[in-house]
């Protein structure tokens, strides 16, 4: 089953040093039958259209199961970049209204804070920005990547 599914893999254009051995067993399968081995294959992919090609050429056969552990984008530092000047931008436009409605100006900022969420921030009181990307038409539902920043954000008040 491991060399079909590697020769697979071949064919389609996935090189030898992308597939790895991520973890193996053994089981028994009912008490008095045959000893069964099992491995768990960790597959590096650059296109999501191979999965596609995957799921054309592999024998299924005595595979369990199949699963998308993490899908990455090469521009998430973009991404990211730009939920985090999105979120600066919101937090600035919230306490303009807010400090209007009091009938002050917003002055200068004081100080900006990335709040991590072990730091016990709650987000409840962060302005927030979400940026979404998507990677291609086919398969929209994976590949949209959701991004959700908050800054706490001081100003002072004139």
């Amino acid at each position: 089953i491991e060399r079909n599914l590697r020769a697979a893999l071949r064919k389609i254009g996935i090189p030898e040093d992308a597939i790895r051995t991520q973890e193996v067993g053994d089981y028994w399968r009912e008490r008095g039958l045959e000893f069964l081995v099992s491995k768990r294959f960790d597959i590096t992919l650059t296109d999501f259209s191979q999965i596609d090609e995957i799921l054309k050429v592999i024998d299924t056969k005595g595979v369990n199961y199949m699963r998308i552990g993490e899908l990455k984008n090469k521009d998430m530092q973009v991404y990211r970049q730009q939920g985090k000047i999105e979120a600066l931008k919101a937090a600035q436009k919230k306490a303009e209204y807010l400090v209007e409605a009091l009938g002050k100006r917003l002055g200068d900022v004081i100080r900006i804070v990335e709040p991590q969420e072990s730091a016990g921030y709650s987000r409840y009181f962060a302005a927030q920005s979400n940026v979404s990307s998507s990677q291609a038409e086919a398969y929209d539902a994976f590949r949209t990547i959701k991004l959700n920043y908050s800054m706490l954000v001081r100003f002072e008040i004139k």
